[in-house]
């Protein structure tokens, strides 16, 4: 099983380039590479110069990258990256924003009397400092 994400970056005219990222895109993995290996803006650059990936490695030359442009998409607003995302099938949304990493979630929320038992949400962007930060409280 995987654990999906896509990795974005806000662009200086606002628009969002995002990266389909297949395998471990938990905080744990993906949430803590990008943190400790993520920080310099040119490896971020870097990191949006092709494709898609099967999974993050702390060097972007080391990327195995998907061929084609399927895995990588163009969004004009922060909002519309958000809403482009599938939250039932991407777990974790992770955005390079004003020089800092963010990072939102999938979250579920069960319903009464809905057609559906539940429906499926992104929580809002949070400094992914601060939700590594947490993770650690807990463990």
């Amino acid at each position: 099983m995987s654990t999906r994400s896509n990795i974005a970056i806000e662009n200086q005219d606002g628009s969002i380039t995002s990266l389909y990222c297949h395998f471990d895109g938990y905080l744990q993995h993906v949430g803590k590479i990008l943190a400790d290996n993520y920080s310099d803006p040119k490896k971020v650059e870097k990191l949006f110069d092709g494709n898609g990936f099967r999974s993050l490695t702390k060097n972007p030359d080391d990327l195995e990258r998907y061929e084609g442009n399927e895995d990588r998409y163009e969004h004009r607003t922060e909002y519309s990256f958000v809403d482009a995302s599938d939250s039932l099938f991407i777990e974790y949304l992770y955005l390079y924003k004003d020089g800092r990493w963010y990072v939102s979630e999938s979250k579920r929320l069960d319903t009464e009397d809905g057609y559906r038992e539940y429906v499926f949400y992104y929580s809002k962007f949070e400094p992914l400092h601060k939700a590594l930060f947490k993770l650690e409280e807990v463990a």
